[in-house]
């Protein structure tokens, strides 16, 4: 159902990997961040709408909101002072149970984001029309 070419992406950076194949920016659109935010409060995740330009960061999922309708929220583990994303610290926290349990809560709100477009007619129609007119817009 969603077909056709990006209209005109934006190269958030370039990763080396193919002239042919660069990273490009990513096109959430509101109903993700507003569903995420919405079930993230049921399991008492604290969630914002802040984009990924507001978080830091690259991916090459900006290329995939490009043929889907699309969600790749960010969420935190405890690290300690110095323990950001890629460090050993990041890596050790990472084994904790603590930040296994945050991750099980992210995966579930995930799901039932993904059950609620294949149960719900009405709030998939919303969400193809919001992507079919982020696709004529660029947005």
């Amino acid at each position: 159902a969603f077909q056709g070419q990006p209209p005109s992406p934006q190269i958030a950076e370039w990763n080396g990997a193919s002239e042919q194949e660069p990273m490009m920016s990513g096109r959430t659109k509101a109903w993700s961040a507003d569903e995420f935010t919405r079930l993230s409060k049921k399991f008492g995740i604290t969630a914002s709408r802040l984009t990924q330009a507001a978080v830091g960061g690259s991916t090459d999922f900006g290329n995939v909101t490009y043929e889907v309708p699309s969600l790749h929220p960010s969420y935190a583990i405890p690290t300690g002072p110095g323990g950001g994303n890629h460090t050993a610290l990041f890596a050790k926290a990472a084994a904790t149970k603590e930040a296994h349990s945050i991750s099980l809560q992210v995966a579930k709100v995930l799901a039932i984001t993904g059950a609620r477009l294949l149960i719900d007619d009405k709030f998939m129609a919303e969400v193809k029309a919001a992507y079919e007119e982020g696709r004529t817009t660029g947005t």
